[in-house]
């Protein structure tokens, strides 16, 4: 049986299927999303700009950095990987 638990907020924590850990989240206290941590013990790590304004998603695999223009639009983004949590930026045009 597979039971998703949420923390206080309500937001997901925790994915678990009997005694197997799926994926377990973290969240910063805006409630933005800054860490998973997946079953096979690989982890990402988000940072932000600002609240929803994703700055960087940190992965073994290396680094996604976004940037931004004076109206905070995404520009192109660097990355030598990208995880499946690397979907377009707010504002992206990718």
């Amino acid at each position: 049986m597979i039971t998703k638990t949420n923390n206080l907020r309500g937001l997901l924590n925790k994915i678990e299927e009997g005694m197997t850990t799926h994926l377990t989240t973290t969240y910063n206290d805006a409630g933005s999303l800054t860490g998973q941590t997946f079953g096979n013990s690989v982890s990402e790590t988000i940072s932000y700009i600002n609240v929803g304004t994703v700055d960087s998603i940190w992965s073994p695999g290396g680094t996604f950095d976004y940037s931004y223009d004076a109206n905070m639009n995404a520009l192109k983004s660097r990355s030598p990987v990208c995880s499946p949590l690397c979907g377009p930026a707010k504002g992206a045009n990718r």
